[in-house]
């Protein structure tokens, strides 16, 4: 199973429980840097608009029917949530982060928020 798919399944699942967000940090191999891997065609975002482009086309792509944030040219939030090059995070309403997913992509297994989510809810 495919991370997007693998992604649809955790939202369907969790549906109406939790609200699911995608955060667009910096492209992880852009086509014009050291880390292009595989027939990448978007280059590193060099303005805020380009970066919210490459967000849509990010979910467009994913198929994933969620809202998306972007993150800001400092890297803001993958420097602080040490997010690049995917990352997944439950947090609570007050703001807990409660679950922290292992870096990406190896780490990046959707099926354990899953769990842990089902399991947070029994409580």
């Amino acid at each position: 199973m495919n991370a997007s798919s693998a992604m649809r399944k955790l939202i369907e699942a969790c549906s109406g429980r939790v609200e699911v967000y995608l955060v667009y940090i910096r492209e992880a191999h852009p086509a014009d840097g050291d880390w292009a891997m595989g027939p990448k065609k978007l280059n590193e975002p060099r303005s805020y608009e380009e970066r919210v482009a490459a967000a849509g086309g990010c979910r467009q792509t994913l198929d994933l029917a969620v809202t998306v944030l972007v993150d800001d040219m400092q890297d803001s939030v993958g420097r602080a949530y040490n997010a690049w090059p995917e990352r997944m995070f439950l947090i609570d309403t007050a703001g807990v982060i409660r679950f922290k997913m292992a870096v990406g992509p190896m780490g990046f297994k959707p099926r354990q928020a899953q769990e842990f989510i089902e399991g947070y809810f029994k409580r």
